[in-house]
């Protein structure tokens, strides 16, 4: 399984690009910064065998906290989980949930976080403060299709959640079912709230479409960009575009009320793996999964700042002739246009 590798997550300042923690033995295609930025989330790892969901402060990279109610599971164990009845897997024991963290989502209050149990198909969320579990849901969908997603709305009060079967919106109050869509064999690789909370904007893994759902009625808009394996979906801040990297080697700006694409950043050969809107919408983060981790950026001016920044001569005197340039220009007046 491609993202359950075993390796290590990195903690990175964007302006200046200095490594700022570095945490090892960590599996999973879900490392997760708190919305304060101070902690991490992610599962841990212990002689190949993927163990709990813990918590590291980003500062001094250190673990603070286990969260409750988790067991060790061999990764050669994972299919057959699927069908598990008894929740017996590896170690688990009877209240004890064990699996692949396919995805995990922190509340944006900080509050909670949840995971998706990948192939255990059920999800589990916890108080972040203290660990304690809070929910954790039974089986979802059909035996065999594996948990790929989930995401918390801005309010914290809906937790969405995907797999091949469909997606279930479930009340944090409560965790009463509020909604069930079904799409069945095309689960959401990645899923998203706007930040007004009033669409979920979903990548479909393996048809290169996004679909985006009202949240009132739940009826869907279709785009299909491209035929691409989606990785990841990041929304700009006010919700009306979408950057989807595929396994292709293309992230494509989509805009999300009329479904054009409005750019394709084109990286030949590598599996962009994450995007992500930064520093006001102006720019992209985006890494495949070998690196490196670039920042591109969308404004033309500053497209054409960094074109001219780059220019290594001044014209001869012979094109400056030809093409009736006069006067001739130094490299630095080219530079600065």
């Amino acid at each position: 399984m491609e993202r359950m590798a075993i390796g290590e997550a990195w903690v990175f300042d964007v302006e200046t690009g200095a490594e700022i923690a570095t945490i090892p033995n960590v599996s999973g295609k879900a490392v997760r910064l708190s919305p304060n930025g101070s902690q991490l989330a992610a599962q841990t790892v212990e002689a190949g065998v993927l163990n709990g969901i813990a918590i590291f402060d980003i500062a001094t990279g250190d673990r603070v906290r286990l969260m409750d109610g988790m067991c060790s599971w061999d990764p050669d164990l994972l299919a057959a989980a699927a069908f598990s009845t008894d929740g017996t897997i590896g170690d688990c024991q009877d209240g004890e949930l064990g699996g692949d963290a396919t995805d995990l989502a922190w509340s944006l209050d900080g509050s909670m976080l949840a995971f998706a149990g990948g192939s255990s198909q059920q999800f589990r969320v916890w108080d972040a403060a203290s660990g304690a579990v809070l929910f954790t849901s039974e089986k979802l969908g059909t035996p065999g299709f594996a948990l790929s997603a989930l995401q918390f709305s801005p309010d914290s009060s809906e937790l969405a959640v995907s797999s091949k079967t469909g997606m279930w919106v479930h009340d944090t109050e409560t965790w009463a079912e509020k909604a069930m869509v079904t799409h069945t064999g095309r689960p959401s690789w990645v899923i998203r709230y706007t930040p007004d909370g009033s669409q979920i904007v979903t990548a479909q893994a393996h048809s290169g479409s996004v679909r985006v759902y009202d949240t009132e009625t739940y009826g869907e808009i279709d785009y299909r960009p491209s035929g691409a394996q989606n990785r990841d979906l990041g929304l700009s801040s006010d919700g009306l575009l979408a950057a989807l990297a595929s396994k292709q080697g293309t992230v494509l700006v989509i805009d999300l009320v009329s479904g054009d694409t409005l750019e394709i950043i084109d990286r030949v050969g590598k599996d962009i793996t994450n995007v992500e809107f930064i520093d006001d919408d102006r720019h992209l983060i985006i890494t495949g999964s070998t690196g490196p981790i670039e920042i591109v950026t969308l404004e033309p001016t500053e497209l054409v700042d960094i074109g001219r920044s780059r220019i290594s001569r001044p014209f001869t005197p012979l094109e400056c002739e030809t093409y009736l340039i006069d006067p001739c220009p130094t490299l630095e007046e080219i530079r600065n246009g």
